[in-house]
C-alpha cells in the first residue's frame, strides 16, 4: 500500500504549479512532497499537503501521549479534553522523542550531551534512548521511569542487561538524572521557562514554537534574561547559568520549519475534530488509521 496521498487531477487542473510540474511527467505527484510554504500554494492545497506529511505522524504522537486510543478492531478514538496549546504540548514532546531515537549520531548525541554537561563519544551516547516520562510506551515498558508529573519531560536511558533493567543518564557532577522539559508556548515565558529554571524546578528547556513574526521563543528568551540581568534582577552567574539552560530545536539538529509545519497541520486538525460538537467525533479520526496495526500495543505501519 502506497504511503502517499496523490494529488487528484481536480487539484493539479486548479493549481498552474502543479500543471505545469504533471505535465512534463507521467508519475502521480504525492502532496508530502509539495512545498506547503510555497507563495503560489493556496491554503486548501496547503492543508492537503500538511496532511499528506504529517497524518500519520499525528496519530503515532497521539497514543503515545494518550490522547488517542486504539480499539481492538484497530479503530483510533480521540480521547481528550485539553486545551489547544496543552494538546500541542504532548504531541511535539513524542515528536521530539521519536525523532531523537531515529537519530543518535545527531540528535541524540548534541541533546545528550547538552542535558548531562559531558561529551560523551558517539559510541557512549548509542547506549542511551529517549522516552518521554508521561508516555504510554513508558508506562507499560518503563514503568519505574512513568511520571506524567515529572519537572522532566524527556529521560535518557539505557539498559544494564536483562536482569538488571535500565539506568539513567546522570548530570556531570550529580547524582541527578539527565533530563529536559519541552515547552511549545508563546506567552508567559518567565513564568514558564525562566523563573523555575532560576529555582530549580527546571534543569534543561528546549523551546519549540516561533512567533507569527519569525521570532524565536528561545530569542526572545535570550532577550528577557539580558534585560533581567541588566537591571540587576539575577546575578551574573545566573545569568550565564540560563543562557546554557535553553535551547532551540536547531542547536540540537532538529529542523525547525518541520516542526512549524507540524504545529499547523496539528492546529487544522484540532480546530476542525476537536471543536466540534459531532457525535460522531470518536470515531472521525479512526478513517486515519489505514495502513497501521496494533503491535504488542504499539501503533505501526501495516508494513513495518
Amino acid at each position: 500500500m502506497s504511503k502517499d496521498i496523490i494529488c487528484s487531477k481536480e487539484d493539479i487542473n486548479v493549481d498552474s504549479t502543479l500543471s505545469s510540474v504533471s505535465s512534463s511527467s507521467s508519475t502521480p505527484i504525492p502532496f508530502s512532497v509539495l512545498d506547503p510554504n510555497h507563495p503560489m500554494i493556496g491554503e486548501d492545497l496547503k492543508r492537503k499537503i500538511l496532511h499528506g506529511r504529517y497524518n500519520k505522524q499525528l496519530i503515532v504522537d497521539g497514543i503515545e501521549t494518550g490522547n488517542f486510543s486504539l480499539d481492538l478492531s484497530g479503530k483510533i478514538h480521540m480521547r481528550t479534553n485539553l486545551t489547544f496549546s496543552s494538546f500541542l504540548g504532548f504531541v511535539l514532546e513524542s515528536y521530539c522523542v521519536d525523532e531523537i531515537n531515529k537519530n543518535k549520531d545527531v540528535l541524540l548525541t548534541n541533546i545528550l550531551r547538552w542535558a548531562t554537561g559531558i561529551r560523551l563519544s558517539k559510541e557512549k551516547v548509542k547506549e542511551y534512548f529517549a522516552i518521554g516520562t508521561g508516555f504510554k510506551s513508558t508506562r507499560d515498558q518503563y514503568q519505574r521511569y512513568y511520571n506524567p508529573q515529572d519537572n522532566i519531560d524527556i529521560l535518557f536511558l539505557r539498559s544494564l542487561g536483562e536482569l538488571n533493567g535500565y539506568e539513567p543518564a546522570i548530570e556531570k557532577g550529580t547524582t541527578n538524572s539527565a533530563g529536559v522539559q519541552v515547552k511549545a508556548i508563546t506567552t508567559n515565558l518567565n513564568e514558564q521557562i525562566i523563573q523555575p529554571l532560576l529555582e530549580g524546578k527546571y534543569c534543561k528547556v528546549l523551546t519549540l514554537l516561533k512567533y507569527p513574526n519569525g521570532k524565536h521563543t528561545y530569542d526572545q528568551c535570550m532577550e528577557m534574561i539580558r534585560e533581567q540581568y541588566l537591571k540587576g534582577k539575577i546575578t551574573q552567574e545566573s545569568y550565564n547559568r540560563l543562557q546554557g539552560s535553553i535551547i532551540s530545536p536547531s542547536y540540537i539538529g532538529l529542523d525547525q520549519i518541520t516542526i512549524d509545519n507540524y504545529v499547523q497541520y496539528i492546529s487544522y486538525w484540532y480546530s476542525g475534530q476537536a471543536s466540534s460538537n459531532n457525535p460522531h467525533l470518536e470515531n472521525a479520526v479512526g478513517l486515519e488509521i489505514q495502513g497501521f496495526k496494533n503491535k504488542n500495543g504499539i501503533l505501526v505501519p501495516s508494513d513495518a
